[in-house]
Formats: structure tokens, C-alpha cells, sequence
């Protein structure tokens, strides 16, 4: 079964889009071949609600091996309607050395051969810094430039997993080691959740964590997340921590975690407050998945965006849940940056002078 459609072929590796039939057949064989595709490189992960439809696009090498991959998400333009941004997310580990000038000159072929493109963004994600200066490089001759800002998250903490538990229970901070062994002292459990039935306290949970922080509620397709926590226990998990008292359980917390190629990424988390006594009730979701990455074949966790302050900054709404992220340990690392190419620089020209002008009146 083939269903490939050549994109770019250059310095020996051969890029090509895969027809959406056969896609299914793509990415089993990716996986079968060692390729290590990011959760938002599968048609899963659209179909779960935590993204756009995408394009899935196979690297071959020279004696026609598949060696790589990644996905082409095509984003509605909220500022020109009709319009599309393409967008490569999480850019990294699934594309082998020497592969770079080919993954791009398919990327903007891409571009061309899609109607209504505004500009093309790559994501790049990865803690190998020499192979992200590579994918960047390859990016800066094709004209793309680096944006100030990027989307998802610049810094994050690297956990190594492949080790035994109390190995890797060393590695934490005094302070986590000692919350891990309270939290046993106390009537909690750790469940996976894969009930519809527990949709409406995730998503209360979810919305009292931000509004401590100030943030504005991510909005999360729970009930398809739940039914992909039971389907696909290999990419997705939610831990949930149950209190038990007088007979009656309760969820208190919960931890969703997603796993993409050679990792784990702590996705987003949540936990209630108790009036009459402090309990640490993250602690044992965040142990539990840990664990699970590490059994499924991880060997590092992605904590997730890092900033620098802690729960004394006035100046940083996320400084607590920093600092609570630090205790596990970890390496502090740059791992995010964004690429940007302008498909179509006049329209983007006035999208950005449109977008300053609202600014303004908002002023």
C-alpha cells in the first residue's frame, strides 16, 4: 500500500504527504519502524478535540526506509476569514539527521499546493539542542524567521524516568519525597479515570485551579479524552486522587498526561481546596504518572511550561505552580521556539496592522 505523494526530495532523504485513507497504515508502520511521532502527529489527536485536522508527511531515506515523519495542522485564521495557518507542533525527534532542508522545502510545498495559506509556523520542541539548531537552520535558509514569542512554552523541567522507583524518588527534593509519604497517611487513592461520570468534576476542579491563579479556563473535550484514556491507555492517562470519608469518595485532584515520541508531557492538572486542613493532594497523581510514563517506554517527563518565580511573587501568577514542578527535581532546559514564514506577506502585513489597531482602541 503505498498512497504517497512525492513533496521534496533532497540530500538523500525523500519527503511525501500521505493520502488520508491510508493514513492509519502510515502511522502503524511508523511505529513499527522506530519512528518516534509526537501524540499531535496522529489523526488521534485531532480526533479527540486537541487539534485541527493535519497532513501527515513520511520521510524516506535512501534505500527507501522510513526514518521519520511529521503533521501539518491547518489552523482557521481567526483575523482573515477563509484563510488557514499551517502549523507543525511539537518539531523535533521525528526528524532524523540530514533529513532537515527536505522536511522544509516539503513543508512550503505544501504551502503552495494548499489555496488560502497565510503563513507557515513550526513549532520546534525538542531538548536535543544541536538537532533543534539543525531543524533551525534549515528553516532560516528558507526564508522562515523566529518569533519573539512562542505558543506553547519556551523553558520546561526534564525528568530522567528510565529507573527503578526509588531511584527516581531520590531525585525529587526533600520537600516532595516527604509530601509523597504524607499523602499515604491520609484515606487517598489514586484511580485512572475512564468514566464519563467523573467529566463534571474534572471540569470543576479544572475551572477552581485557574481561578486561583487568575487564568482563564482552558476549554478541554473531556468526555473524548475520558473515552481515549479507555481506548488508547498508551498515549493518554488521567490520574485522578479520591478522598474517602465517612464511606463517601470524592475527587480532590487529577493529572492528564500525554505521551508523544520518547516522551511524557504533563499536560494539564487540577486540584480542589479543603477547608479544614492541608493535605498534598497533586503529589500522588503526579508519582502515579510518572510511573506510568516510565512503564509505557519514556525515558524523560516534560513538566510543561516553567517560569521563574514561586509562590511568594506577586509578579507571577504561575510562580506557585512553578515552584511545585521544581521540587521534582529535574533539569531546567530551553526546549520551545517558533519559525514563522510568511505565505502570503501582504495580507499578513495587514493582518498585523489590523491587530495593532485593536490594540490600540483597546487602549
Amino acid at each position: 500500500m503505498s498512497g504517497l505523494t512525492t513533496l521534496a526530495t533532497l540530500q538523500g532523504f525523500r519527503v511525501s504527504e500521505v493520502a488520508a485513507g491510508v493514513r492509519p497504515f502510515w502511522e502503524a508502520a511508523a511505529a513499527e519502524s522506530g519512528v518516534p511521532l509526537a501524540f499531535s502527529d496522529l489523526e488521534l489527536w485531532h480526533t479527540i478535540g486537541l487539534g485541527p485536522a493535519s497532513t501527515l508527511c513520511a520521510i524516506h531515506d535512501g534505500q527507501e526506509k522510513l526514518v521519520g515523519g511529521f503533521a501539518v495542522q491547518r489552523w482557521p485564521s481567526s483575523a482573515l476569514p477563509g484563510h488557514c495557518i499551517l502549523r507543525l507542533e511539537r518539531l523535533g525527534e521525528s526528524i532524523p539527521e540530514g533529513a532537515e532542508p527536505a522536511t522544509v522545502g516539503a513543508v512550503l510545498a505544501l504551502a503552495r499546493r494548499t489555496s488560502r495559506v497565510l503563513r507557515v509556523v513550526a513549532e520546534l520542541h525538542d531538548r536535543d539542542a544541536a538537532r533543534r539548531d539543525r531543524i533551525a537552520g534549515a528553516l532560516r535558509a528558507a526564508a522562515f524567521y523566529r518569533k519573539d514569542q512562542v505558543r506553547m512554552y519556551e523553558r520546561t523541567l526534564a525528568i530522567e524516568l528510565q529507573r527503578g522507583d526509588r531511584a527516581l524518588l531520590d531525585s525529587f527534593s526533600a520537600r516532595a519525597r516527604r509530601e509523597i509519604r504524607r499523602a499515604e497517611r491520609f484515606p487517598l487513592s489514586v484511580i485512572t479515570i475512564e468514566d464519563d461520570a467523573f467529566v463534571p468534576q474534572l471540569e470543576e476542579i479544572l475551572w477552581e485551579t485557574f481561578a486561583r491563579t487568575g487564568g482563564r479556563t482552558p476549554a478541554q473535550p473531556w468526555t473524548r479524552l475520558v473515552a481515549a484514556a479507555r481506548e488508547t491507555p498508551d498515549r493518554l492517562r488521567i490520574f485522578g486522587v479520591m478522598l474517602t470519608e465517612a464511606g463517601t469518595a470524592r475527587l480532590v485532584s487529577f493529572a492528564l498526561v500525554l505521551r508523544h515520541g520518547t516522551f511524557a508531557v504533563y499536560h494539564t492538572a487540577g486540584s480542589t481546596r479543603l477547608a479544614d486542613r492541608r493535605i498534598p493532594l497533586a503529589y500522588p497523581a503526579i508519582w502515579a504518572l510518572m510511573r506510568w510514563a516510565r512503564d509505557t517506554g519514556a525515558t524523560w517527563f516534560d513538566f510543561g511550561g516553567l517560569t521563574g518565580g514561586t509562590s511568594e511573587s506577586e509578579d507571577d501568577p504561575l510562580g506557585g505552580i512553578s515552584e511545585f514542578k521544581r521540587n521534582f527535581g529535574g533539569e531546567q532546559l530551553v526546549i520551545g521556539e517558533d519559525w514563522q514564514f510568511d505565505a502570503a506577506p501582504l495580507r499578513q502585513r495587514l493582518v498585523q496592522a489590523a491587530g495593532r489597531v485593536l490594540a490600540l482602541a483597546g487602549d
